[in-house]
C-alpha cells in the first residue's frame, strides 16, 4: 500500500517537473531572444512636486517625449505632454522650471481671467 501511495507521488512530480518545463520552453519561445529582448527606454525624472501625502505631479522626458503624470495611491495617470520648445524651458534633476519672457506667468493669467487689469 505505501508503494502505491510512493509511485503516485513519484508520477505526480515527474508530471510536476515536465509542465514546469513546457512553461519554461514556451516562456523563452516567445519571450526570449529568438524575437529579440525588448528595447530599453530611458525615463529621466525633470521635476517632481508634492501635492498632498501620497499624491505627486512628475515631469518626466521618455523616449524624446516630455510628459505630466499624476500619482496617487490608486495608480499613475498620464495629464498632459508638454511641447517644451513653446513656452516653458525645464531643467533637469532640480525640478526648476525657467519661463521663457514673453510668456505669461501664473499671476498675469490669473488676473486675466479675473478681469483684474495687469500693470506693466
Amino acid at each position: 500500500m505505501v508503494w502505491a501511495y510512493a509511485q503516485a507521488l513519484i508520477a505526480l512530480l515527474v508530471v510536476l517537473f515536465i509542465m514546469i518545463g513546457v512553461v519554461f520552453l514556451l516562456r523563452r519561445v516567445f519571450y526570449g531572444r529568438r524575437f529579440g529582448s525588448p528595447s530599453v527606454v530611458t525615463i529621466e525624472v525633470l521635476g517632481a512636486h508634492m501635492l498632498q501625502p501620497k499624491v505627486m505631479i512628475y515631469v518626466l522626458r521618455v523616449a524624446n517625449k516630455t510628459i505630466v503624470v499624476g500619482l496617487t495611491e490608486h495608480g499613475l495617470q498620464l495629464l498632459t505632454e508638454v511641447d517644451v520648445s513653446s513656452e516653458t524651458t525645464i531643467q533637469g534633476q532640480g525640478g526648476e522650471v525657467e519661463q521663457k519672457s514673453g510668456a505669461p506667468n501664473f499671476l498675469e493669467h490669473l488676473k486675466k481671467n479675473l478681469g483684474i487689469p495687469h500693470s506693466s
